[in-house]
């Protein structure tokens, strides 16, 4: 497969929405600004062509051809017209949240315009997502007051209410680890984090004075204090890193009472997960167990409708769509 590397040197470069828009002379690649974790723009050293070769083999789209008809083809051609001339060559680098680095080229007339169009580009997105954050910030002062007179676990969801995450994380990335950033957008991006925080210390101290204080609740009894900490967070999301035998089961069945029990969710908002037909069938039988006569209509419709398999799970959940 031949590969010409026209395809990578920058001829225009525009934004579509939230997508960053590189046009070469043969080629278009689009990037989410989501994406774009930082900017660099470096000399190729034209001097050395061992070392040429070495970087323009990192360049976007050299892996997916042929090297020999790279080197061949293209440098006979295009490239040997840039290194040979007057005019020095830059690459300039994105690199992207999943650590992948790609790469386009570009000449020393062209490399600050093309650099700084990049900037202004991501900059725009930026402030437009971060200003939508900063407008939601208005409410979290309230809305801590509000769910603390309800002495429940307050989840991260329950303060910042519609934050945009994706934006949230960009902001905490980009503070002290970017050079794409305007020096503007910083000072906005620290305040924001600065008052971010803040809210949430005061949402983790919360937290934690709510566990301590109801490690002795009913429904806990039997477990140990890490177990109760796992039932008594109530946030978005909560990862139990447990090995095997360590009553992993035992705190999800424990979790279930809870929050049945505390009105915290009515039976058909739990959703239970088994990764085969056995632990399935053992996680009903657990459920049906438990000794609690005030909630065994609820525990039943639970063991009933609420535990599934992953793979059972996803059948029914494409039939209903395919039926709906």
């Amino acid at each position: 497969m031949s590969f010409n590397l026209e395809q990578v040197e920058i001829s225009d470069i525009t934004s579509n929405g939230d997508v960053l828009e590189i046009i070469t002379q043969k080629d278009q690649r689009n990037f989410d600004f989501s994406e774009i974790i930082n900017l660099e723009v470096n000399e190729v050293h034209q001097e050395d062509n061992t070392g040429t070769f070495a970087t323009i083999g990192t360049i976007v789209g050299l892996i997916a051809g042929d090297f020999t008809g790279a080197i061949s083809g293209g440098f006979s051609g295009w490239l040997a017209s840039k290194i040979f001339s007057k005019e020095k060559l830059f690459t300039i680098t994105f690199t992207l949240r999943n650590d992948e680095l790609v790469s386009f080229i570009t000449t020393s007339s062209n490399k600050d315009f093309y650099y700084q169009t990049i900037k202004n580009h991501f900059n725009d997105y930026l402030i437009k997502n971060i200003k939508s954050n900063l407008s939601l910030s208005k409410n979290w002062k309230k809305n801590f007051d509000e769910k603390i007179k309800h002495k429940q676990y307050i989840s991260f969801s329950d303060i910042f209410v519609d934050i945009n995450i994706i934006t949230h994380d960009a902001c905490e990335q980009h503070l002290n680890n970017s050079s794409i950033v305007d020096d503007e957008n910083i000072e906005k991006i620290s305040n924001y984090l600065l008052k971010f925080k803040k809210i949430d210390l005061e949402r983790k101290k919360f937290n934690q004075k709510f566990i301590k204080d109801n490690l002795n609740n009913i429904n806990l009894k039997g477990l140990i204090p890490s177990q109760k900490k796992a039932v008594l967070t109530d946030d978005d999301s909560t990862l139990i890193n447990a090995g095997a035998g360590s009553g992993k089961t035992k705190t999800i069945l424990h979790k279930i009472t809870y929050l049945i029990d505390n009105n915290l969710c009515v039976p058909s908002e739990i959703l239970i997960l088994a990764y085969n037909r056995n632990v399935k069938e053992e996680l009903i039988e657990r459920i049906r167990s438990l000794k609690n006569h005030k909630l065994k209509n609820k525990l039943d419709e639970v063991a009933k409708k609420c535990v599934h398999t992953f793979h059972g799970y996803g059948v029914k959940q494409l039939r209903s769509k395919k039926n709906g």
